[in-house]
């Protein structure tokens, strides 16, 4: 399986060609391949293209510093509020998400975080709603319903009624909540 490669020029050439308004990196961490992910926005910031990134935001004080000059949106993918969720992943700790959400607004860029929801994680989630809600109650809240695949147990996929119930008490907390991968709503 062989999938074509474009360098960085040939990436910008394409953005330009094509009138997009930026460069996104969407399947990468741009921690995991910072380098050719600054390279590829400062080139990019050059020629006025807005660059973005999705990311886990479990940064460096100092990357932060980095990548909050270079990029002006990101989504966040939040693993959840508690410590626990995020030594799932093999970070330590929560805390240098919210932290770098913080900086990264005071920073003007955009920010909009996304978080998993599955069954028995409501709390969970609802406390990440509280904590972005001290941060900026405007920053753009979405919320993806846990849907199985591979061995994942189906008992974890909530309802689209109990995503949408979950929604309506995170509009409590944040001013634009959203619900991901439902059909119908």
């Amino acid at each position: 399986f062989d999938l074509p490669s474009m360098d960085t020029a040939e990436v910008i050439e394409n953005a330009l060609d094509q009138k997009c308004a930026g460069v996104v990196s969407t399947l990468n961490e741009p921690a995991a391949n910072y380098y050719l992910f600054r390279d590829l926005a400062l080139k990019a910031k050059d020629e006025g293209l807005f660059v973005g990134c999705s990311t886990n935001c479990y940064y460096t004080p100092e990357t932060l510093e980095d990548i909050g000059h270079f990029v002006d949106f990101v989504n966040v993918g939040i693993k959840g509020h508690s410590d626990r969720s995020y030594r799932m992943c093999g970070a330590m700790s929560s805390e240098p998400v919210f932290r770098n959400i913080a900086g990264l607004l005071d920073m003007g860029v955009h920010v909009e975080v996304s978080a998993v929801y599955s069954k028995g994680n409501e709390d969970d989630v609802l406390k990440v709603a509280e904590t972005l809600s001290e941060i900026s109650p405007a920053i753009p809240f979405q919320v993806m319903r846990f849907i199985p695949f591979g061995t994942a147990p189906m008992k974890l996929e909530p309802s689209i009624g109990e995503a949408e119930s979950l929604c309506t008490d995170l509009r409590k907390l944040m001013d634009h909540v959203y619900l991901f991968n439902s059909p119908g709503t």
